[in-house]
């Protein structure tokens, strides 16, 4: 019995150990950044989608992507809401972007993933000097691969 509390002992303290683990270096100077945006596009999970739409309206946002082949890198987004046919739905818009005409703004349908994708005030974020040490990407019309 007690060869098994050991063992429990030992499993325990070897997860939780792994959780504080940054996932990129600086993660945890960036924490009181971080904001939660739900930007998942089931039909369950729409009312956490619209209430950050809400709470983020107006507010830019900085999407962090972690990439552990390349680097890490991070862009600035607003998060907008917008009402289909299918009903409500939200999507990221480059501030460069957000002013143009409706049929020439970019979108973003993220394929959203927790671990790899983090957003941040974009304020808290621009001002805490981890940010500096991060490449900046954004979206250019001539990324666009023509078929």
């Amino acid at each position: 019995m007690k060869q098994l509390a050991l063992i429990f002992l030992i499993v325990l303290s070897v997860s939780a150990f792994g959780q504080d683990k940054e996932r990129f270096d600086g993660e945890n100077e960036l924490r009181e950044c971080e904001v939660q945006v739900g930007l998942y596009y089931s039909t369950k999970r729409n009312p956490e989608l619209m209430k950050s739409v809400e709470l983020y309206k107006d507010k830019q946002l900085a999407l962090l992507t972690i990439d552990k082949k390349k680097c890490t890198t991070y862009t600035y987004y607003y998060l907008v809401g917008d009402t289909t046919s299918l009903g409500p739905t939200a999507y990221l818009v480059e501030p460069k972007f957000l002013d143009a005409d409706i049929k020439e703004r970019v979108y973003l349908f993220l394929d959203y993933k927790p671990k790899k994708h983090i957003f941040y005030n974009a304020e808290c974020f621009r001002n805490n000097p981890v940010s500096e040490k991060l490449e900046l990407k954004s979206f250019d019309m001539t990324d666009l691969k023509r078929k």
